[in-house]
């Protein structure tokens, strides 16, 4: 996890405290499960197809000056307790600063919802730790601690966690108090509500008799690739360089290396811990260069050098994986896994809508 990354993710645990949106975003619907056994995700990013170009371009959208003194000196109250100005643009400008350094418009629209759903998840944090507090839900210092050291050893060094932490405007005080308090909201949930809910064999072998058609897999094949990421805007000079050096590790291969070996050690993107490995894809998942060279090959067979918008690739290919029906026994695991997190995320939704709805809340945006 790299400075800034660790960054960003500080400000917003820090900040809000919305560790428990883990139950929500993670609520897998049962048909997600088995879209990924049958017809697993794109390989990461240097391999992953683009998204087609729309028809027409647009007229930009007109950007907008955010100004946070202008916003409510108290943005929501929940009973006594008041979310202030301060830590709302805490937020608020850490999104701004990641949505600029994508080359993403502040536009008004954008602005709006932004405000209105930061607005929403702290009132929803805050909720819900008023309510792990009535239920005397308790967290150890111990735990608190090993949070916060787990967050420390994702810098590079002490001093550059410290530093992290002044540049989002973050005490170590603060950041003690809001990983309590995710704890806290943590805990209640999963007592309250995430540990109730179970699903056995039979309600999903239900599922999956009900829903056939959601287990269809397609023609599949798996693969490894050594990438060199290379700019397409980058000069001769430095194709050259990526060049040479990719036909050198093509000389390893064939010489007897094994791929999987180079790959750990010359793969420039995150497959390379793993191989190189980028598991089945089926047709459609990778850029056009990478694909037609891949479907062609058979397995054992290494590639030369394919390039991609992405940069220079070299492609073993491994097997090849028939179109067909994933069974009920491949799928098991999975259904019960996908049936339980959609039940937790619908639990979750009703346990905050019935705390929202008795409680009383105040948004001033």
């Amino acid at each position: 996890m790299n400075k800034k990354a660790v960054g960003v993710a500080l400000a917003v645990f820090s900040v809000i405290g919305l560790v428990f949106m883990s139950f929500l975003d993670s609520n897998q619907t049962p048909a997600m499960a088995a879209e990924e056994k049958a017809a697993p995700k794109a390989a990461p990013a240097p391999a992953a197809k683009t998204a087609p170009a729309p028809a027409a371009t647009p007229a930009p959208a007109k950007e907008v000056t955010y100004d946070p003194k202008k916003l409510p000196k108290v943005i929501a109250t929940v009973g006594k307790v008041e979310v202030s100005r301060e830590i709302f643009a805490k937020v608020l400008d850490n999104l701004i600063k990641q949505m600029k350094s994508h080359g993403q418009p502040i536009t008004e629209e954008w602005l709006k919802n932004a405000q209105k759903q930061i607005a929403d998840r702290m009132v929803t944090a805050e909720v819900l730790y008023q309510d792990a507090q009535a239920n005397k839900i308790k967290v150890d210092d111990k735990e608190i601690q090993e949070q916060m050291d787990k967050i420390a050893k994702s810098f590079p060094s002490p001093e550059e966690y410290k530093k992290g932490l002044k540049e989002q405007g973050v005490t170590d005080k603060d950041l003690k108090r809001d990983i309590g308090k995710n704890l806290a909201i943590r805990r209640l949930l999963d007592e309250k509500v995430t540990a109730l809910v179970k699903v056995d064999e039979a309600e999903a072998k239900k599922y999956y008799d009900e829903h056939t058609k959601e287990f269809d897999r397609p023609e599949m094949v798996r693969a490894r690739h050594i990438i060199l990421l290379v700019d397409k805007n980058a000069d001769e000079a430095k194709k050259a360089e990526a060049k040479k050096k990719m036909e050198g590790i093509l000389a390893e291969i064939k010489g007897g290396a094994k791929f999987e070996d180079a790959a750990k050690k010359n793969s420039q993107d995150g497959s390379a811990e793993n191989g190189g490995d980028l598991g089945f894809f089926a047709k459609g998942q990778m850029v056009k260069e990478f694909e037609e060279a891949v479907w062609n090959m058979k397995p054992g067979e290494v590639s030369g050098i394919v390039t991609t918008p992405f940069g220079l690739h070299l492609i073993k290919f491994e097997e090849r994986k028939a179109a067909g029906s994933v069974s009920f026994a491949e799928m098991k695991n999975d259904l019960i896994r996908g049936l339980e997190s959609q039940k937790k995320g619908d639990a979750v939704n009703k346990y905050i809508a019935d705390l929202k709805a008795k409680a009383k809340i105040t948004v001033n945006l």
